[in-house]
């Protein structure tokens, strides 16, 4: 991995790393070469997922030998679907068990793979009427409350490619809406969790009580933490052919000018093999093994 970030959230696939474990700086050209394979700017969800990827195809051809002949230990797990298959898509709404959602989902994810961000979080607040964003990147933006019916209109969460509507019982009406007995739902969707209702000076309080609240109360607040992972949207042929672009220098950087083994090895498989496998496994091990190098190994 060579990173120090942080995990993210309920960032999947994370592996065992050891607490003294301090990542190397990177030449140029591997820094390069990185933001190819997983992003300019990866989060821990990213580099994960695409570690995943990475080391179930290597594992899954006999280019494994390799790996295990830097070290024989396997500290990690070599199967890739508990992380890709985990994964959290964010357009499954599940409503909770106590009656109607207070958030609804719109849009559809935008593609996390060229920037490497796949965590989102937004605090939305409907007293000061803004969404913070946290990450990835720190903004602030507001939005208006739409009076007329029960539904706000779209509220965007930026960068993300999805908007919110907020349900609010009985907003705009007189005589209020028939709504179902039970506790506010505090929106725990999936894990991770989409729309956590975090505070609200009614919760706890039955859909009947919160209904006439809201009915008398127009300054009505509630406050929610909105988290989700959006799913890579590039399959490994798309990088594969990223990689094929990275530069006469950043090639004789990596394979070597004079080949010798084993990046004579990693290059033929590279530029000749046929199979994506195989091909792109020689890219990856010449990476896993110019890294090596950095830590002092043979």
């Amino acid at each position: 991995m060579n990173s120090n970030v942080i995990a993210a959230g309920n960032a999947p696939g994370e592996q065992y790393v050891p607490p003294e474990y301090s990542a190397v700086q990177l030449p140029t050209y591997l820094q390069a070469i990185r933001s190819r394979l997983f992003g300019a700017n990866p989060d821990r969800a990213m580099l994960n997922y695409r570690l995943a990827q990475y080391m179930g195809i290597l594992h899954a051809t006999p280019l494994s030998v390799f790996l295990t002949a830097l070290d024989p230990r396997i500290t990690y797990t070599d199967e890739t679907g508990g992380v890709t298959g985990e994964l959290f898509d964010a357009a499954t709404y599940y409503p909770t068990l106590y009656g109607p959602t207070l958030l609804s989902l719109l849009g559809s994810p935008a593609a996390p793979d060229a920037q490497g961000r796949m965590y989102f979080s937004y605090t939305l607040d409907l007293a000061s009427k803004t969404v913070t964003q946290q990450s990835p990147q720190q903004s602030v933006s507001t939005f208006a409350l739409n009076g007329e019916n029960e539904l706000t209109n779209p509220i965007a969460l930026q960068g993300s490619g999805y908007s919110v509507n907020v349900y609010l019982p009985g907003a705009g009406t007189s005589g209020g809406v028939l709504v179902p007995q039970g506790l506010v739902p505090g929106g725990n969707f999936s894990s991770p969790f989409f729309g956590q209702l975090i505070d609200s000076p009614y919760f706890g309080t039955t859909w009947s009580q919160l209904q006439a609240a809201i009915q008398d109360d127009a300054n009505f607040s509630a406050v929610w933490q909105i988290e989700f992972f959006n799913r890579p949207q590039w399959d490994l042929g798309q990088i594969a052919l990223l990689l094929q672009n990275i530069g006469e220098v950043n090639e004789n950087s990596l394979f070597g000018t004079t080949l010798v083994e084993p990046y004579k090895t990693f290059a033929n498989l590279f530029f000749d093999h046929p199979e994506l496998a195989y091909s792109l496994g020689g890219f990856l091990l010449a990476v896993i093994y110019r890294t090596n190098e950095l830590w002092g190994g043979g």
